[in-house]
């Protein structure tokens, strides 16, 4: 009994121990899309790329709940979601394989991938969840703009053009 006690205590402790030692502030969300077109007919046999800058109103967030870019010690990618902007819902499971990466404004050769999803399973499907990687992009965010590159990879040809958009969350973290 005395060792069950005594286990229960150690368990309890280390948990507590845990639970307080650093751990991740949330400060805020950043929502932030990108649009693209699949073009029908695209090969499958080779890689699909899109570059833009898009809208990343890092510094507008600071500002509004009053905090510096020095309080701030990591911006990652949270959750990402692909569907159509048409308004339609079309098939996407001509889609293999999507990465975004997050291009240095200074240095085009430096990426950071920030979202994957490689393998998609077959299946009609008219969204796509990626995964984020962990990534910080705090030194890629550039007068609040990000610039990206989005790669697409088929297993059939598309047979139709699609409005894509990716509507994608990212974190301010401060590391506690």
């Amino acid at each position: 009994m005395k060792i069950k006690a005594l286990l229960l205590s150690i368990f309890m402790t280390t948990g507590l121990f845990f639970q307080s030692c650093t751990s991740d502030e949330l400060l805020f969300d950043i929502d932030t899309i990108i649009d693209f077109t699949i073009l029908a007919g695209s090969s499958p046999e080779r890689t699909l790329f899109f570059e833009t800058e898009i809208l990343f109103p890092y510094t507008f967030q600071l500002g509004n709940i009053g905090f510096s870019e020095a309080d701030v010690d990591f911006v990652r990618a949270n959750t990402a979601l692909m569907i159509s902007r048409d308004g339609l819902a079309p098939d996407l499971d001509f889609i293999d394989e999507i990465i975004i990466d997050v291009i240095n404004p200074v240095d085009d050769l430096d990426t950071k991938e920030i979202f994957f999803i490689e393998r998609i399973p077959f299946g009609n499907k008219s969204e796509i969840r990626l995964n984020p990687s962990l990534s910080n992009i705090e030194d890629f965010i550039f007068n609040d703009r990000l610039k990206i590159r989005l790669a697409l990879r088929f297993r059939s040809i598309p047979t139709r053009n699609i409005n894509g958009r990716i509507e994608a969350r990212f974190g301010a973290l401060m590391v506690g």
